[in-house]
């Protein structure tokens, strides 16, 4: 499953091509994985308003397993703030492929990442 982090769904929105076709391509590389977002990107992106948008991706909330994996990563001391570090909890727990923009993911062991 491909899952979108924040900036991604905020670049769908300003319809920055870029991104868009970044997303074209991963979809045709991946056909059989929906577009996901985890229950932080809800709420990192309907801040303040109910957003559309959402209602088009799955929603990947948070279980046991997400929570056991990061406490995991919080021991860790990565250095990346806890939002990112509780999507990452869920991306992994779903062997799911994040797509994002933000390099600060590639310190997370064993998450799958499309960095666009």
């Amino acid at each position: 499953m491909i899952v979108l982090d924040t900036n991604i769904l905020i670049d769908i929105e300003k319809q920055n091509q870029n991104t868009i076709q970044a997303l074209e391509q991963i979809v045709i590389q991946n056909p059989n994985h929906p577009a996901s977002i985890t229950w932080v990107n809800y709420y990192e992106f309907s801040i303040g308003t109910e957003k559309k948008l959402l209602d088009e991706f799955d929603f990947l909330p948070m279980d046991i397993d997400s929570t056991k994996i990061f406490l995991k990563l919080k021991r860790q001391k990565l250095g990346v703030n806890d939002f990112d570090l509780l999507i990452a909890s869920v991306v992994i727990a779903n062997d799911g492929i994040l797509v994002t923009r933000d390099r600060d993911f590639e310190r997370i062991t064993g998450l799958k990442l499309k960095i666009i």
